[in-house]
């Protein structure tokens, strides 16, 4: 029996796909489980939605009384587009099996016992700066049982204090992998042995494999071509005003997932990936849509992430390299906008990362069904 350890943030559509994509391949090894960190954090259930109090805003002075209805009209129509979008998730997630959660109380000796192995990944799940590693980079488990399968470190440098959490915990590992290039080389300079790069699980299962679980939107009007917007940083104005040349240019309606003010703010995973595999084009900052957009041969362009934090770009620029992508599928400000339909993917260096991903769990794990 085999049991995840990664990142449960059932609100976060990359997160979901991933976890659905490592679940999937490993349950073609043995029965598969996802062990979830501490019940309730960053998930998501009935009432977790922040809903305002209409009639209060509305009874408040005179002089506020206008702006009070419109902000809790707003207020309120979020939290109805909140709550709907909530349902979508949690309708995903019946693909993922829940088996244990790990809470203050977990008696780690048990649950040693109950798995033949632990995986950790993928996701940023050994980015020190979300969480401290213990349970993440699997200390309570035994040595031959932990596989790590395209965890992402995501940060170039670490403190003195997380360098030794790494080597405590990463040494004895039976199969250690990272999903990017500087995180391998970043992990193989502090613990001293060899740490294989693997592909994004969700770049693991074909567009055949994931048209098994995508859903239309019932709102979604099928004969509307547009420009799919997916970013998990700021629009910038500069962002904003490349979008409107390109929503233009190609006569492209402009769907933002991320509006909270939208429909389009419902859609789950399932839902999600529909509007990937449809749109004309895919404009993003996010890791997992450029990875679902590639899958699909959908032309996309990736803007560089601006949220305020630590630089989440490294990620993309080894995606890009790593699938030999052409660097025009980075946009900076003197990036033409001309030819933005067309697509060239070359699929032959994702069946090479493919059957290495393949070849390194055969070796952890044993050979598949």
């Amino acid at each position: 029996m085999i049991g995840i350890v990664t990142i449960n943030d059932y609100s976060n559509l990359g997160n979901r796909l991933q976890n659905y994509a490592m679940y999937t391949i490993l349950s073609k090894y043995d029965e598969t489980y996802n062990i979830v960190r501490f019940y309730g954090s960053g998930g998501v259930k009935d009432g977790d939605c922040y809903k305002p109090s209409l009639v209060k805003n509305i009874l408040r002075v005179p002089y506020h009384m206008a702006l009070s209805i419109k902000s809790s009209l707003t207020n309120h129509n979020q939290y109805l587009l909140a709550k709907e979008r909530e349902k979508n998730f949690l309708e995903f997630n019946k693909y993922i099996i829940d088996q244990d959660e790990i809470t203050p109380k977990t008696d780690y000796e048990t649950l040693n016992a109950k798995y033949d192995y632990f995986v950790a990944g993928s996701d940023q799940v050994w980015n020190p700066n979300f969480y401290k590693m213990y349970i993440n980079m699997l200390g309570f488990a035994s040595s031959e049982k932990k596989v790590a399968v395209s965890p992402s470190v995501s940060v170039e440098t670490l403190t003195d204090d997380q360098m030794q959490e790494f080597i405590r915990y990463l040494s004895d590992y039976k199969a250690l992998s990272c999903r990017e290039e500087q995180g391998s080389k970043l992990i193989e300079s502090i613990v001293g042995r060899e740490c294989t790069t693997l592909v994004d699980p969700t770049l693991m299962l074909s567009k055949e494999e994931w048209d098994q679980i995508i859903k239309k939107p019932v709102f979604h009007d099928e004969n509307k071509k547009y420009v799919l917007l997916y970013f998990l940083g700021n629009l910038t104005e500069e962002y904003k005003g490349s979008i409107a040349v390109i929503s233009d240019r190609y006569n492209l309606e402009v769907i933002n997932v991320l509006d909270k003010n939208s429909r389009y703010y419902t859609c789950g995973p399932a839902e999600f990936v529909w509007m990937i595999k449809h749109a004309e084009l895919i404009l993003t900052d996010s890791f997992h849509g450029s990875v679902l957009s590639y899958i699909y041969d959908k032309p996309f362009r990736i803007f560089g992430r601006v949220d305020g934090n630590v630089s989440m770009n490294s990620r993309l620029v080894n995606l890009l390299d790593k699938l030999q992508l052409s660097e025009k599928t980075y946009i900076t400000k003197d990036s033409s906008l001309d030819n933005l339909l067309e697509v060239h993917y070359d699929k032959h260096c994702l069946e090479a990362e493919q059957k290495k991903f393949r070849k390194y769990l055969d070796e952890a794990l044993g050979r598949g069904k």
